[in-house]
C-alpha cells in the first residue's frame, strides 16, 4: 500500500520506486484514490513473465468520478465499445445509437446488452 502524495494506492503483484514493477511473474493490478478529484480509479498490468523488478504498464481499467461518472478508457475491440477522436461512444453491444454520454441499462453475463446515448 501507499499513502502518500495527494492519494492512496493499493497495489497487487505492483510495487512503485519511481516507476511501477512487478513482484513476481503474473498480472498486476492498482486500486489507487485520488484525494485531489475525489475519485477511485482502477488499473491493471499485462502478464509479467520476466520476473521479479520487470517493468510493469498499469492501464486504466476505469475510473469513477466524484460526481457518480463511470470514465471508461477507449475500447477498439468490436462488438464491445467504440470510442470516435473526441472519446463519444461510437458503437456499444445492444445499442444502435452514438452520443457523448451512454447509460448503461442492462448488462447481462458481462455484456453491455441495452443502452441509451445523449446526442
Amino acid at each position: 500500500m501507499d499513502f502518500t502524495g495527494a492519494g492512496a494506492s493499493i497495489l497487487g503483484n505492483l510495487y512503485y520506486d519511481g516507476s511501477f514493477k512487478y513482484y513476481a511473474n503474473g498480472f498486476g493490478a492498482q486500486l489507487a484514490f485520488n484525494n485531489s478529484t475525489g475519485g477511485v480509479a482502477i488499473y491493471a498490468a499485462p502478464s509479467n513473465s520476466g520476473g521479479a523488478g520487470a517493468l510493469a504498464t498499469p492501464a486504466l481499467i476505469f475510473n469513477l468520478h466524484q460526481t457518480g461518472a463511470l470514465q471508461l478508457p477507449t475500447y477498439t475491440t468490436a462488438g464491445v465499445l467504440t470510442n470516435d477522436a473526441s472519446g463519444n461512444v461510437t458503437t456499444t453491444v445492444g445499442v444502435t445509437d452514438s452520443g457523448a454520454s451512454c447509460t448503461i441499462i442492462a448488462i447481462t453475463k458481462g455484456v453491455i446488452t441495452e443502452a441509451s446515448c445523449a446526442k
